[in-house]
């Protein structure tokens, strides 16, 4: 039998929670972890993420923001594991937990907004589920100037140019000050946005009759092309084609039909594909087919 401080204790279990997508993580994270341990008090404090992904604004999944986030954090404090897709899965889930009492913090602008709207459903029967907390309250996490200078004007936003302009030493500087992680979670975003890693400048720069530099990338259609005006009446040539065509020749015709009957198959997982090699997937798909068909029918 549960004696009565027992559940006056569990009637008592309070949580300070917030909801964001943290994509990418940055100092100004950590700061809100920080302001988050001092709302809590002695309450728990738990971290949610979305699970939205796309190259433009979610590059990181779920899985990677844990990784990477968690590190960053003050002890006690960590980006839970957790299926919720809302707020309001947040609430249910923390509900169902056997929490109380409750307080949220986020951005000072969004406070009233929150406030009103978690209010709103709170003792209410819904589609989303059941919670009560008594209270239940939005804290502001305190004031963001996005054109201050260094941490204070820090977002996710800024985090993400930043990787869209190559500007690796700028990302880095934007992480919390010696943070292990912080090469490998540029690389994350990178690969995420669809990004290829940039070549060093002096693989970009082939000069005209003029001598004015013109930015051809080494190795694409493009720069193969350009390169190949310099040897006038010799066709443009395509070797990774001319491989491929070549490497087809040699190969029955069975095995070929079973390729193409695999890449067939391998669109239903496109978007898989485009997720990790970008612009190269419809390449990495064709390989992945011959690949599999030369191991039936045993070409490897």
């Amino acid at each position: 039998m549960k004696k009565f401080t027992d559940i006056k204790e569990i009637s008592q279990k309070g949580v300070t929670f917030t909801f964001g997508r943290f994509n990418p993580p940055t100092v100004g994270h950590l700061k809100l972890a920080h302001k988050m341990k001092t709302v809590a008090g002695t309450d728990d404090v738990k971290i949610y993420t979305s699970h939205t992904t796309d190259r433009k604004k979610n590059p990181l999944t779920n899985a990677q923001i844990r990784k990477f986030m968690n590190p960053m954090l003050p002890h006690g404090t960590n980006v839970v594991t957790s299926d919720a897709r809302n707020v309001f899965d947040v609430l249910v889930k923390l509900y169902n937990d056997g929490y109380r009492s409750a307080k949220m913090v986020v951005g000072s602008d969004r406070v009233m907004e929150f406030q009103t709207l978690l209010n709103k459903y709170n003792g209410v029967k819904s589609r989303h589920g059941y919670y009560l907390f008594e209270p239940l309250k939005v804290v502001s996490a305190g004031e963001r100037d996005p054109d201050a200078e260094g941490s204070a004007g820090m977002s996710a936003s800024k985090m993400r140019q930043f990787v869209h302009a190559g500007q690796e030493d700028e990302f880095i500087k934007a992480l919390p000050t010696g943070y292990r992680l912080a090469k490998q979670l540029y690389k994350a975003v990178q690969k995420g946005m669809g990004i290829r890693e940039m070549f060093p400048d002096f693989m970009y720069e082939t000069y005209t009759d003029t001598h004015v530099p013109q930015v051809h990338e080494w190795g694409s259609q493009e720069g193969r092309e350009y390169a190949q005006d310099f040897t006038p009446h010799q066709p443009v040539v395509d070797y990774r084609k001319l491989t491929t065509w070549r490497e087809q020749e040699d190969l029955p015709k069975k095995v070929l039909l079973y390729k193409e009957k695999m890449y067939k198959e391998l669109k239903d997982k496109r978007d898989e594909f485009e997720d990790k090699y970008g612009d190269r997937a419809d390449e990495v798909m064709h390989a992945t087919a011959m690949t599999m068909a030369k191991r039936k029918y045993g070409y490897t």
